[in-house]
């Protein structure tokens, strides 16, 4: 981790951690939960070159993670929740949360499926500036932001015999953070959503003396500022087995 040379944060104490953790097993599913807490000490709490100030920065962290496997269902999960205060105050305080999490679900037997997946979490907006670890914390310094994303994807998978296997998988992205564009520290990342497909048949054993593939991937995503940013590929692609070492293979395609 770097800092600012005129903004330099020295961690002189980090003490009094203690954790609990246990796991809940009820057949398949395995439920973790867990705490930690700790305190540290900081000249300069403010990251300010101006007028540094001491201050005892405590800190608890619950969390819990889930994780599941049925005959046709699978999901796993974890979740943090992150406060911190500090002991004089100083506008420091923060509630934070972190989280990540998927599941796929089989709707039709060796058919059609359902994935799902969440994050949530922490990033830098400008790595040219300071670096800290709270969105809040720091003030107008603060130089990170949260952000979540949600995909969802019904996706079907087939094999035709020997011959030909399919694969097509639609999906929705969402993308957003919380961090006011007002805010010091760089500008926000704009919110997105974006919608995808792609769809892959490949052939199957029968064709192994000549293998052959198609694919066509789109893409349209939409920023929150009026910007669309649209990508299409398409590619088919054609091979001749001469022997188990040597194969010849072309392939022809579009982008735009």
């Amino acid at each position: 981790m770097t800092f600012h040379t005129r903004s330099a944060i020295r961690w002189l104490l980090l003490t009094a951690t203690a954790s609990a953790a246990g796991s809940v097993v009820a057949g398949e599913w395995t439920y973790t939960p867990r705490l930690s807490t700790s305190a540290m000490y900081t000249d300069n709490v403010l990251l300010s070159s101006q007028n540094p100030q001491s201050d005892v920065i405590f800190q608890i962290r619950p969390g819990a993670s889930v994780r599941g496997e049925g005959a046709r269902l699978q999901v796993a999960g974890d979740i943090n929740f992150d406060r911190r205060e500090a002991l004089n105050g100083r506008g420091v305080e923060s509630n934070n949360r972190q989280w990540q999490g998927q599941g796929t679900a089989e709707l039709w037997e060796d058919l059609f499926f359902f994935d799902a997946r969440t994050t949530s979490s922490q990033v830098n907006v400008d790595n040219r500036l300071l670096v800290t670890d709270d969105n809040r914390l720091g003030g107008a310094n603060a130089n990170s932001t949260t952000v979540t994303t949600y995909t969802v994807s019904p996706f079907l998978v087939h094999r035709f015999a020997s011959y030909a296997n399919v694969d097509f998988r639609p999906s929705y992205t969402s993308v957003s953070n919380e961090r006011d564009e007002n805010a010091g520290g760089g500008q926000a990342f704009a919110n997105s959503t974006s919608r995808q497909f792609n769809l892959g048949v490949n052939s199957g054993q029968f064709f192994s003396k000549t293998p052959w593939g198609f694919s066509m991937n789109r893409s349209n995503v939409e920023l929150d500022t009026g910007v669309t940013n649209k990508f299409n590929r398409m590619q088919f692609n054609i091979g001749y087995r001469y022997s188990r070492k040597w194969l010849f293979d072309v392939t022809v395609g579009r982008e735009q």
